[in-house]
């Protein structure tokens, strides 16, 4: 790093530099068995210059090739785009941890132990089944330095499972599956065998729905779905080329009351909080959404210069690429309904519990379409069985103004959401 900035000073007029170095263990089995056991390193510098008001770009893996970076990154300037901000200067940012070194000192042996504890209890619950399970550790750092002053480090742990079971019959694949993850080794493992025990219980019995319009209750892990054209609009990035749909609906209502949605880097031992983002910007909550209104959009330092704003320290950067803008940890503010009176409150209805193909759809227009991996029929607001060959579809824009309750809890899932269940009033089903 330091010959790095020293070369920069001689080259350029301006830049900034970092470094990033990650280590890795994962075990994996599938079918019970142990498939992989894998170990990984890796780590890099990369900068970015400006020459004469031109930006450039390099990177590396190789250390002892700096000077060489620091060459490409110069040349590349000529051709480069002008760029419509400075860098930031020296701010502090918030202390966020997430470094733990129980999790630093996990062994592969200890991994592979624990994966084989967890395809055991998988068994338990079903011996016919296929148990795949999954288990991760990471460490990462990451080291930041400009021309403005800025300069700051991090570092990282990360701990995570994963467990699916699956039956497999003439004419059904029955699959369940949970995961969780956290910057410590605090993962209960308990509580997802008992999570794929209840819900692999629950849809013994298969039932069928008429197609048509009906209350969707949605689990956390899948509220996402729903979200995903959100976020894609409420990108500066996106905003600033014209393509989003939200471009000119701020301080509009644009979905149910119910609806508050904030991201906040700044949480405590999140592996997506950090105290600055990848540019130096320090983070702060933002809320994106409050009540319905559309308060805000997330920008990195270049949307923002288009916008007329300032950063909201969301920029994301690879080794070798331009920042853009990307969300840390998003948060749906949680309801005032328990599960329980949620599920009671459907007369004909579906709980989703997982969706195929997050994403799908026309994430600039609102549309979305998923068929769904694990279901539930609600009637007369009990669960009476699984669905097969079931999918929905629908236009966010229009479905997130029928949200009949949201959860009173939330709960971590993907690793960055913190999302209660959602049911809306009524969405387009369709079942074979």
């Amino acid at each position: 790093m330091d010959k790095a900035i020293e070369l920069l000073r001689q080259r350029v007029d301006a830049f900034e530099v970092f470094t990033q170095r990650s280590e890795s263990t994962s075990i994996s089995f599938e079918a019970g068995t142990l498939k992989t056991a894998a170990v990984k390193e890796s780590s890099g510098i990369g900068c970015r210059v400006l020459v004469a008001g031109r930006s450039g770009l390099s990177s590396t893996s190789r250390l002892d090739r700096i000077e060489d970076m620091v060459d490409s990154a110069s040349a590349s300037a000529a051709f480069g785009e002008r760029l419509p901000f400075a860098f930031p200067g020296a701010a502090a940012g918030c202390e966020v941890g997430g470094y733990d070194e129980g999790v630093v000192g996990l062994s592969i042996d200890s991994l592979i132990g624990r994966g084989r504890s967890l395809v055991d209890a998988l068994r338990a619950i079903c011996p016919e089944g296929s148990a795949d399970v999954y288990i991760g550790r990471g460490v990462s750092r990451f080291e930041f330095v400009n021309s403005s002053g800025q300069r700051f480090s991090s570092r990282h742990t990360s701990y995570s499972a994963s467990v699916s079971l699956e039956r497999f019959d003439d004419e059904d694949i029955l699959s369940v599956y949970d995961s969780d993850s956290s910057t410590a080794d605090d993962v209960d493992a308990d509580a997802l065998i008992a999570s794929v025990r209840q819900r692999f219980s629950d849809a013994q019995r298969i039932v069928k729905i008429d197609p048509g319009r009906h209350a969707v209750l949605f689990a956390p892990r899948c509220v996402i779905a729903l979200l995903v054209p959100v976020e894609v609009a409420l990108s500066g990035k996106n905003v600033a080329q014209g393509v989003s749909a939200l471009a000119d609906k701020r301080g509009e209502r644009i979905c149910s009351e119910k609806l508050t949605v904030i991201d906040d880097a700044t949480l405590p031992d999140r592996a997506s909080s950090a105290g600055h983002d990848d540019e130096g910007v320090p983070t702060r909550p933002l809320t994106l959404i409050e009540n319905g209104v559309l308060q805000a959009f997330y920008t990195d330092l270049y949307s923002a210069a288009r916008l007329g704003g300032e950063s909201t320290g969301h920029a994301s950067r690879g080794m070798g690429s331009i920042p853009s803008p990307a969300t840390s940890n998003v948060l749906i503010r949680p309801g005032e309904t328990a599960l329980a009176e949620m599920i009671a409150s459907v007369d004909c209805g579906l709980l989703v519990d997982t969706v195929l193909g997050i994403g799908q759809g026309n994430p600039l227009s609102g549309d979305f379409s998923n068929a769904l991996g694990l279901a539930f029929r609600v009637e007369k607001g009990e669960i009476i069985g699984r669905l097969k060959n079931t999918s929905i579809a629908g236009n966010v824009y229009e479905d997130l103004h029928r949200v009949a309750a949201l959860e009173d809890e939330a709960h971590w899932v993907h690793g960055s959401l913190h999302f209660p269940h959602v049911l809306l009033e009524q969405l387009s089903v369709a079942a074979k």
